[in-house]
């Protein structure tokens, strides 16, 4: 019989929800770092909790079957699963273990390469061209499925920005219901990173880092085929994706924009007044 007093769910929800504010407050550029740290001081069961809820910046693949992007949906130990031949790859090219990992099979393996297809076409639509996406699916323990879409841009060597990475990580939850419809939950993360080039003469860096989450309600819709699926989740992916720019763009840019304006205005007509004073003033005093 074990000993001591069981843990009681307030009390893990409490740790859980001080691990998170914690995370929050720490600098948003150091994601990984800070996932690690804060880990590092909690006990496993909360951490595992934690690595639940936050999801780290993406990383890439290239492979001769062409590249992926990695997160936990794909990862199998130290091997990342590719959603182009379903074959593991290590993600550190001087690693030379013998990769391995269990491969999706059957019907999920054939709705995970159409979804490749149609979020990919997403991506081309509204990444302006570019931007790589990859999408893999799993089954979860209580008949349902998720389905990862992940979204990539990255862009340098503007005239004002030095480096900017847009992730997008989402993650559908589908439990088909006997009536012919399905319940889907859509967690979306947005992690954006933006390092402004060097100020001439000052050498002054700029960095504007964050991430926002959203978590849709549950909404049901009619199914028919697999296929479908993937359209509903498209609908509810794109919907939630214009919600969270919107927010970023009005809300986290506009607000320090906001900010930065109220510590220093440079165009008031106070401060152009008290200059034309001042000028004037000397102007006086010269002629003396």
């Amino acid at each position: 019989k074990k000993e001591g007093k069981k843990k009681t769910m307030s009390e893990e929800n409490s740790k859980l929800l001080h691990a998170l504010d914690l995370f929050r407050r720490l600098p948003p550029n150091q994601i990984s770092n800070n996932l690690g740290m804060v880990y590092g001081l909690v006990d496993e069961d909360t951490g595992d909790e934690l690595l639940n809820m936050v999801e780290c910046p993406l990383e890439t693949k290239d492979t001769q079957n062409g590249k992926f992007l990695c997160c936990d949906a794909n990862r199998d130990g130290d091997f990342y699963r590719s959603p182009h031949d379903n074959e593991f790859y290590a993600l550190e090219e001087d690693n030379t273990e013998k990769p391995e990992g269990t491969k999706l099979e059957g019907e999920l393996r054939n709705l995970e390469i159409e979804a490749n297809k149609l979020f990919s076409k997403y991506t081309h639509q509204y990444y302006l061209g570019k931007g790589l996406c990859s999408c893999y699916i799993f089954e979860n323990e209580d008949g349902s499925f998720s389905i990862n879409v992940l979204i990539q841009n990255k862009t340098s060597g503007s005239d004002v920005v030095d480096k900017g990475i847009w992730d997008a990580i989402h993650v559908a939850v589908v439990k088909p219901n006997n009536d012919g419809t399905a319940t889907y939950e859509l967690i979306s993360t947005i992690i954006l990173t933006l390092k402004l080039k060097e100020i001439e003469k000052n050498k002054t860096n700029f960095d504007l880092s964050g991430f926002v989450q959203e978590v849709t309600q549950k909404v049901t819709k009619k199914f028919k085929k697999q296929g479908d699926h993937l359209i509903n989740v498209g609908e509810i992916l794109q919907m939630q994706e214009n919600t969270m720019y919107t927010r970023l763009k009005t809300v986290y840019f506009g607000k320090a924009g906001q900010v930065t304006n109220e510590l220093r205005s440079a165009n008031k007509p106070v401060s152009q007044n008290f200059m034309a004073e001042m000028q004037q003033k000397l102007m006086t005093r010269n002629k003396r």
